[in-house]
């Protein structure tokens, strides 16, 4: 999968990470846990992230994005009906869009202000239908985003802590490899930038 990744992966990570607002992750029903999945990994690597049902928000729940918030849109055929429904809100109510699917020429990727293009995938399930590979490969390159961002979230292991304190042995190991402490503000920049 990392192979396929090109300059858009950088491209939205300046989007994601750039904005003073925060990610507002969204997709169809078939990506389910997998929009809170990523949202965790953001929020505990020092980025504010909230989950959007794609249907809820036509009916009211558009009402969290903020102008400042970037959208990520996650479907793997970019063509659902209520992902396609919910492009043009997105637009008028969000900074920027960042679009996850399998498909080029879809109608998510032609919208979206980036497009990460996960390229063809085979579903392991006997007919191919089942989401699978295609889920796995969305929660793998939105952890890969989150982490990526570490360093732009200027965040450090007394900030994991802080963020995840029943991540405290992962922190106390990041601190062994280090061979020092971790600094103090465990996302300084991060919190000035959102103006929290």
């Amino acid at each position: 999968m990392a192979l396929r990744l090109d300059d858009s992966f950088l491209r939205a990570i300046d989007l994601m990470y750039g904005c003073v607002g925060r990610v507002g992750i969204t997709g169809n029903r078939q990506v389910g846990r997998r929009r809170q999945k990523i949202a965790g990994t953001l929020n505990s690597t020092g980025t504010r992230a909230y989950v959007l049902d794609a249907t809820r928000a036509m009916h009211g729940d558009l009402g969290m994005v903020h102008p400042n918030d970037v959208a990520l849109v996650l479907s793997h055929s970019g063509e659902s009906e209520e992902i396609v429904r919910l492009l043009e809100p997105l637009r008028a109510l969000a900074m920027a869009i960042v679009g996850l699917t399998s498909n080029r020429n879809s109608t998510l990727a032609g919208t979206a202000d980036v497009a990460i293009i996960l390229g063809p995938l085979e579903e392991v399930c006997p007919l191919g239908l089942a989401p699978s590979t295609s889920t796995t490969a969305m929660i793998a390159v939105g952890d890969a985003l989150g982490v990526r961002a570490e360093p732009y979230a200027r965040i450090h292991a007394r900030g994991f802590r802080a963020l995840s304190p029943r991540g405290k042995p992962r922190a106390k190991a990041i601190k062994g490899r280090c061979g020092h402490a971790p600094r103090r503000g465990f996302a300084a920049g991060r919190v000035h930038a959102h103006g929290a």
